[in-house]
């Protein structure tokens, strides 16, 4: 086969033995095993497509998708507990976290893009063995107009005495606005971290005393 680019040619036919015969029906001898084709080096596809779309001034029209928007986080969230790090056998405790939906801003393809985290469900790991998940990202008694130790739907009640963390795991909608366009969502959830509560469970008891503990500071359970 010749081929012939700038009008030079290239002979591409099979050499000859010197028997008469094509190089690769030699008699007598086993053919030579091919050369093992190398790996291929790996390439960041990531910038190839930057640095594309930059020299190209290519608009985006397929939704990004959550891997593509990897690069993007929610930060971490206070998680809070009442009524403090203590908490009492049989007596509601209750936990709130931030529920605010977040922001983040960056390029993507060299064009600007906005990324909003706004929370949807929290899944709480109470350190007992109980795990719940709510849509309430909770608050305090105070601003849910509620007496103290009152049950609420983010509360929980311990049956056991002794030291317990609780974590809570929020998960996120995602949605973006790139290079200017509207909203758009994004399929699925990203997972994002709060501070752990360290506290201790108490076993609490009633006792008859004659004065309470700011009159009589050395009296039972002061």
């Amino acid at each position: 086969m010749n081929a012939c680019p700038h009008e030079q040619s290239v002979d591409f036919s099979a050499s000859k033995s010197s028997g008469g015969q094509s190089g690769s029906q030699r008699s007598g001898g086993s053919a030579v095993p091919p050369s093992p084709t190398p790996s291929p080096t790996p390439t960041d596809w990531t910038q190839v497509a930057t640095e594309y779309a930059q020299r190209n001034d290519i608009w985006v029209t397929s939704p990004f998708t959550l891997h593509d928007l990897r690069s993007f986080h929610p930060t971490r969230v206070h998680a809070q507990s009442e009524p403090g790090f203590w908490a009492a056998v049989g007596i509601p405790t209750n936990y709130f976290v931030d529920g605010a939906p977040q922001l983040r801003h960056g390029r993507l393809l060299g064009k600007p893009i906005d990324v909003r985290f706004t929370p949807r469900e929290f899944e709480w790991h109470y350190g007992d063995g109980e795990v719940a998940t709510v849509r309430e990202a909770g608050a305090s008694w105070e601003a849910l107009d509620l007496p103290d130790l009152t049950t609420t739907a983010t509360s929980h009640v311990y049956r056991a005495r002794g030291s317990v963390t609780t974590t809570v795991t929020v998960h996120y909608a995602v949605s973006y606005r790139y290079d200017g366009s509207d909203w758009i969502d994004v399929d699925g959830t990203v997972e994002g971290p709060a501070t752990p509560i360290t506290q201790r469970v108490y076993l609490v008891r009633t006792v008859l005393v004659h004065a309470d503990c700011v009159t009589d500071p050395s009296g039972p359970g002061c």
